[in-house]
């Protein structure tokens, strides 16, 4: 039988502010690394994303998507 030896909150001194605060600066980590993550995506993708402009006049084709709506299950 393997025994390990637990850390006691009481030898390492730290405080409910340290702890909060170490928390804080971890989620903040996260987040950049989130928002870092999130930015080299997008530009990954829009390289690929051929940017259209369209002038008055121009004749475009628009599909909107049924989402959210119920169909009419009386209808005849």
């Amino acid at each position: 039988m393997d025994l390990v030896k637990l850390p006691s909150s009481t030898s390492s001194g730290t405080t409910a502010f340290d702890l909060a605060d170490s928390y804080l600066q971890m989620f903040q980590e996260v987040q950049q690394t989130l928002e870092q993550s999130n930015l080299k995506y997008k530009a990954d993708v829009d390289k690929h994303r051929k940017h259209q402009v369209f002038n008055v006049g121009d004749q475009v084709m628009i599909y909107f998507e049924k989402k959210g709506c119920q169909p009419n299950i009386m209808a005849s």
